[in-house]
């Protein structure tokens, strides 16, 4: 996770924020893991939001965005994959 959170925070070294607006990882189901992500990227992705049905078969989904998140919508599934 330390390794993710170095290559993408350093832009002086090419890291990913001089060239994406909005970061997206799945499979996030740990609030822990979310803001170690959250805190070490405020610089760089102010703006974040995380998606959770607080279940590990939840989709995890965590957004940082260098813009402010406008609107957003998060549709879960059930756990047999019908909506």
């Amino acid at each position: 996770m330390e390794h993710i959170i170095d290559e993408l925070s350093h832009p002086q070294e090419g890291g990913a924020v001089l060239v994406h607006d909005i970061l997206a990882f799945q499979e996030m189901f740990d609030r822990n893991t979310y803001n170690t992500f959250k805190d070490r990227l405020q610089p760089y992705y102010p703006y974040s939001e995380l998606y959770t049905s607080g279940t590990i078969a939840s989709s995890g989904l965590a957004l940082f965005c260098r813009y402010p998140i406008a609107r957003c919508a998060f549709y879960p599934y059930h756990l047999n994959g019908r909506p």
